[in-house]
């Protein structure tokens, strides 16, 4: 008798614990038990890719703003369900601006109120049968999003989840969103017959994935894992050293725009961020002249896309020489010869300032030369 009473128990408490055997894993579902196909195909469980830092607006309100400004502007949808190979570059440093998300399910707009109710049923297992009546993955009137969470170090006590909006230069800005907007993966899904239950449930397991996965992720390039001792940093700081003498020029920590300034792979440099490099660059170098946030933009603007370094070590150089040498056009916006005006400023500063950073002297390397 009470080994058929363990049994029992053992059997509900495997039922309760969220198994997700028998889910469909072509559909995605939300809590109602509504269900929208997906096709993402052959993928990873648990999948991550990467986007711009969540935005504090929600994504009701940028829809609204967009139809009321009859769609001027630029496209708020994706306009592939295909990753883009910057999303997918997972194992890569994280850019400036950007952060990874656990992908989770999926979100339409302006979904009718009838697919956030259970059609009179209060209590039953959703996601393991296909309901009567799928939303289609490609839909020009009701359009497909993907929707994530930040991977976190720890279990996050309050899960958020977002819609990827507004693709740029392959990747998407997240925006807030509600839990009951959101078509769970298969892999989020439990057996819960309540709606409260599957709420609460799903979103916990989401909320444990999202730092397990980031526990899992590889060290950034140039991330060194060392243990907490002070000869341990003291050598590595000699390592860096020895192996860019340019490291020793970088911008401080505290400036946050400079140094988005001098990253190659910086995402977004607008006017805000190139007005803050003068502020930083006036406590810094306040003998440069004809410094305009508009300068410093086209700038940065034009070393991106004629591919030039910009270095370190000829930071001050490149910023002073660049604001005279703008100041001198007729009109910096529309230059007519752009890689040429790359070229001959660049080469300039390698003639005047040297192709390579020189370590600065320490009390280690000082010599009656130095």
């Amino acid at each position: 008798m009470r080994g058929r009473q363990r049994r029992a128990r053992y059997q509900k408490k495997e039922w309760n614990s969220g198994v997700v055997e028998g889910q469909v894993k072509d559909l995605a579902f939300n809590i109602f038990g509504k269900a929208i196909k997906d096709k993402s195909g052959e993928r990873d469980e648990h999948q991550v890719i990467i986007a711009r830092n969540p935005s504090s607006s929600h994504w009701n309100d940028l829809i609204k703003q967009n139809q009321t400004s009859g769609a001027q502007g630029p496209p708020i949808f994706r306009p592939s369900m295909n990753f883009t190979l910057r999303e997918q570059s997972t194992d890569s440093a994280l850019q400036p601006g950007t952060a990874r998300f656990l992908v989770v399910g999926y979100a339409k707009p302006s979904l009718d109120k009838k697919y956030k109710s259970m059609d009179g049923i209060t209590k039953q297992v959703v996601g393991v049968h296909g309901p009567s009546h799928v939303l289609t993955w490609d839909d020009d009137e009701y359009r497909t999003c993907y929707v994530v969470t930040p991977i976190q170090e720890q279990q996050p006590n309050q899960l958020k989840c977002y819609a990827l909006l507004m693709p740029e230069n392959e990747l998407c800005t997240p925006y807030a969103l509600a839990k009951d907007d959101i078509f769970y993966r298969h892999e989020y899904r439990n057996t819960e017959k309540s709606v409260k239950a599957r709420r609460s449930s799903w979103s916990k397991k989401i909320a444990q994935h999202s730092a397990q996965v980031g526990r899992r992720m590889p060290a950034s390039v140039g991330e060194v894992i060392v243990e907490l001792c002070e000869g341990c940093g003291n050598d590595m700081k000699k390592l860096l050293a020895k192996a860019d003498a340019d490291i020793a020029y970088r911008p401080l920590r505290s400036n946050t725009a400079l140094r988005v300034f001098v990253d190659a792979e910086a995402v977004d440099f607008k006017e805000e961020t190139a007005a803050e490099v003068l502020q930083e660059v006036a406590t810094l170098w306040p003998d440069i002249e004809g410094m305009t946030a508009e300068r410093v933009l086209v700038l940065k603007q034009l070393m991106a896309r004629h591919d030039a370094e910009i270095k370190k070590f000829q930071l001050k150089g490149l910023l002073a020489e660049g604001m005279h040498r703008l100041g001198l056009q007729v009109d910096y916006l529309s230059i007519m010869d752009e890689e040429g005006f790359v070229k001959n400023l660049v080469a300039n500063l390698d003639r005047i300032l040297g192709k390579e950073a020189q370590r600065k002297p320490t009390a280690s390397n000082i010599d009656e030369t130095s």
